[in-house]
């Protein structure tokens, strides 16, 4: 049986093990940063939308929200400001 809080012996194998769990920090940080992004964004669309009196459908809500798009949820924050309609901040 496998013991779970092995410490490597070889310093070789501890340094490509250090490395690892770095990258695998940074890799997760820059995934939580643009997922916290893109919930940032979703959430400013719909502070616009309530303000401009604009009701977003369910369809539209569950688009927004699910979004990782920053392109895309950036060009929907722009029409949010100005569109007479919701439909028009989601037009293709």
């Amino acid at each position: 049986m496998a013991k779970r809080n092995y410490q490597f012996q070889s310093e070789f194998a501890r340094e490509y093990i250090a490395i690892g769990k770095e990258e695998g920090k940074s890799i997760g940080m820059a995934e939580g940063k643009s997922i916290g992004m893109a919930e940032g964004k979703s959430r400013a669309i719909l502070s616009v939308c309530r303000s401009r009196g604009l009701l977003l459908t369910q369809e539209q809500q569950t688009q927004l929200l699910s979004c990782q798009n920053h392109t895309l949820l950036d060009t929907w924050l722009e029409r949010s400001v100005t569109a007479p309609t919701s439909a028009e901040i989601f037009r293709s």
